[in-house]
């Protein structure tokens, strides 16, 4: 990918061997399921509606969408491009919305690389900041966002309904 996706292909040698990243296919839509049940064990996702809106965002000119390949799909991102309003301005703006590493594949450098692809991706696009949500359980993900250069910028509330 070169760093913003000019090419189909980025290589990186991990403990496992070589990863590649790649936008995300159709052909994709159960490994990134499967991805996406680990993340989030607790809840459950519908295959019909989940291939529904995963076709519906991989062909969103406004999101990337990529893996981690391994032999097989063993990582996922998904990143959002937006603009930021308010009353004192307006910036351009990305969102990862979602990252996942197979567990058993985890600590091996690919999550890394996705990251990566996707702060050069959010460069390209003039976007002022990349951001993301995190579960504030998941202390292993907040170390590996503060490795990546990620600051914690405030607490993230919500009502659910």
């Amino acid at each position: 990918m070169d760093g913003i996706l000019k090419t189909s292909k980025t290589l990186l040698h991990t403990k496992g061997g070589k990863v590649k990243t790649r936008k995300c296919q159709p052909s994709d839509v159960r490994a990134v399921y499967d991805l996406m049940c680990q993340l989030k064990p607790e809840m459950k996702f519908d295959f019909g509606e989940f291939k529904i809106r995963y076709n519906e965002i991989i062909a969103d000119s406004n999101r990337l969408c990529i893996v981690a390949e391994q032999g097989s799909v063993i990582g996922f991102l998904e990143l959002s491009i937006h603009i930021q309003h308010s009353l004192i301005g307006k910036r351009k703006a990305s969102t990862i919305e979602a990252l996942v590493v197979d567990e058993k594949a985890r600590s091996k450098g690919s999550g890394g690389k996705l990251v990566d692809e996707a702060i050069a991706y959010a460069k390209s696009k003039d976007c002022k900041i990349i951001q993301l949500h995190s579960n504030i359980n998941r202390d292993d993900a907040h170390r590996f966002y503060e490795n990546h250069d990620f600051k914690k910028g405030g607490y993230y509330f919500n009502i659910k309904f």
